[in-house]
């Protein structure tokens, strides 16, 4: 009787947990643990055209209480860097991020479409209606 009340707590507490279109459907790690760290930039689509060279030398850091700092370099050399927030919206299915860019502030609300410990993809549509599609990576 006891395996099946462990069972049962099992199945309660891991499948709310399966939220994104590709995975992951079981995680050891929070959703918390699986945004923070350094992110590089694995492929960036803009409408389908593929626009990854120009975030090669671009990285997004975040931290566990909220912030987040998008840094620019130009080969070696740090080229700029923009401080942001971010947080889980909407059930945890997506993550604001506010950017604050120079004199300008961008908030854009990503839809989640995978969360692992190694992978982050995310989807927005941009103010010119645009589908934008993120895929980050975990840079140790």
């Amino acid at each position: 009787m006891k395996k099946y009340i462990l069972i049962l707590l099992i199945a309660f507490f891991i499948v709310p947990s399966c939220k994104y279109d590709d995975g992951p459907f079981i995680s050891i790690y929070t959703k918390t643990e699986r945004v923070v760290g350094n992110k590089s930039f694995k492929k960036v689509l803009i409408d389908g055209e593929d626009v990854t060279a120009d975030y090669k030398d671009q990285y997004m850091e975040f931290f566990k209480n909220g912030s987040l700092v998008w840094f620019i370099y130009d080969g070696t050399n740090l080229e700029a860097s923009y401080p942001g927030t971010w947080k889980f919206t909407e059930n945890k299915t997506h993550i604001e991020m506010i950017i604050y860019h120079e004199s300008e502030t961008y908030t854009w609300n990503w839809e989640i479409k995978r969360l692992t410990y190694a992978d982050t993809f995310l989807e927005r549509i941009d103010e010119d209606g645009k589908l934008v599609h993120w895929e980050l990576y975990k840079s140790y």
